[in-house]
């Protein structure tokens, strides 16, 4: 059933499993998703294995539970980890390459495209997302499409948008408990900018804000290109206490 593709993500406040199906053009449609309390999460970060292990096993029941009303079933064994949490950060990357026959070529372009992935991270972090923004040729910035034109230097633009991997292995870790195992590391930010962005507002430039239960993520485009991202410590939960203290209410 490879046409079938499931996102889990372990948020401060909920627990959400989605369930997409693919159809013959490639085009994903969801057709079943739940979401429970999460337990043992904290600003997006997990603080009890165990209690978060439970939020994922309660809340494929309720996909099943759901499943079973409409007399499907599904089993779901693998799914795509959608992150979020103040570690997550995002640095500009470069590539270059020479243009071997002055102007520049898919040779050229795939080179440069491998130089800026290649860009080394500390130890310490995983890789969630590769970015390219514009290319530069020789003092010449500022293009979409270099195919064709004169020149020596070729240079790639990127974003590189990544976490601490051992917040990423903890959600790893409390779904392989679950017997899912995590087939990718995604960041939640990107993925609300692609379901909700047109391509002209990523041109007029554009924040996109994901307001979580303890921790808001954002990225930037501006002329198109994806320019900045990341994550600040705080969510719906601060928001929620402060209007309780000021009109003191209950939250």
């Amino acid at each position: 059933m490879s046409n079938i593709h499931a996102a889990l993500e372990i948020g401060t406040s909920r627990t959400i499993l989605a369930i997409g199906e693919a159809d013959a053009n490639g085009r994903l449609k969801m057709t079943c998703h739940a979401a429970i309390p999460s337990t043992g999460v904290r600003k997006s970060q997990i603080l009890d294995i165990n209690q978060a292990t439970q939020s994922i096993r309660s809340v494929l029941k309720e996909i099943e539970r759901k499943q079973d009303e409409v007399g499907s079933k599904i089993t779901i064994v693998n799914a795509l980890l959608v992150a979020s949490g103040q570690h997550i950060r995002a640095d500009r990357a470069e590539g270059s390459a020479q243009v071997n026959g002055h102007k520049v070529g898919q040779e050229e372009l795939d080179e440069v495209q491998q130089r800026a992935r290649e860009m080394p991270l500390a130890k310490d972090r995983e890789l969630l997302d590769i970015v390219d923004q514009d290319y530069g040729l020789d003092n010449l910035g500022g293009i979409s499409s270099p195919r064709g034109m004169a020149g020596r230097i070729l240079k790639l633009n990127a974003l590189h948008i990544h976490a601490d991997a051992n917040r990423i292995q903890d959600s790893k870790s409390a779904a392989e408990s679950a017997h899912i195992e995590i087939t990718e590391s995604v960041f939640a930010t990107t993925c609300a900018a692609d379901a909700v962005l047109e391509d002209h507002e990523k041109k007029n430039g554009v924040l996109v804000l994901d307001l979580g239960g303890g921790s808001t993520g954002y990225s930037i485009y501006c002329d198109g290109y994806h320019v900045s991202a990341g994550v600040i410590g705080v969510g719906g939960d601060h928001i929620t206490n402060d209007i309780a203290h000021a009109f003191q209410t209950t939250n």
